[in-house]
Order: C-alpha cells, then structure tokens, then sequence
C-alpha cells in the first residue's frame, strides 16, 4: 500500500512560492518567499529588474522596427518589379496574349 493510502497518514503539500523580486522559489509552508521579497526590495533588486526589463524591452521596439523596414523595402521592391514588367499593383497577368 503507497504512502498516499495509507489510513491515518495525512499528507501535507508544500506550496511552491517566489520572490516577487530575485525569482529564487521556495517550498515552504511558511511565508518565506514574503521575506525575501522584503529583503529584496530593501537591497534594491527590484531597481535592478526593473532596469533588465527596460533595456530588453527596448532591444524589442528596436528589432520591430528593422523588421517593419525590411517588410517596407521588401514591398517597395515588389512593386518596383511589377512596374518593370508592364503590371500594376494588384493587376492579374494578362490573359488575352493566350493563343
């Protein structure tokens, strides 16, 4: 018989907690990750997270926007090859010249 069905045994789950500031997880049954939120924030984590989450944030913005560039060129050069070849922008090829 498993230790779960065992009768009399009651289990206890521990609860997997963390810092709202430094991320390290606790399993505990008391409020230890409160404490080391507090602990965090007093030394300042919190600044330094917050810093991280800025210069990722604008590397994001960053790489957006040499996408939405690259997108644009790509679609002026699309156009621009059409042009070149007698077709206009949404113009199906031409179907009379089929003999």
């Amino acid at each position: 018989m498993s230790p779960e069905q065992r009768p009399g045994r009651v289990l206890t789950r521990l609860l997997i907690r963390s810092c709202a500031y430094c991320e390290r997880s606790f399993e505990s049954r008391r409020d230890d990750h409160r404490f080391c939120s507090a602990k965090c924030r007093s030394l300042g984590f919190h600044a330094e997270r917050e810093q991280a989450r800025t210069e990722r944030d604008a590397q994001l913005r960053l790489k957006l926007h040499e996408a939405l560039t690259l997108l644009e060129e790509a679609d002026l050069a699309s156009t621009t090859v059409l042009r070149e070849f007698g077709l206009g922008a949404g113009c199906a090829l031409d179907k009379t010249d089929r003999s």
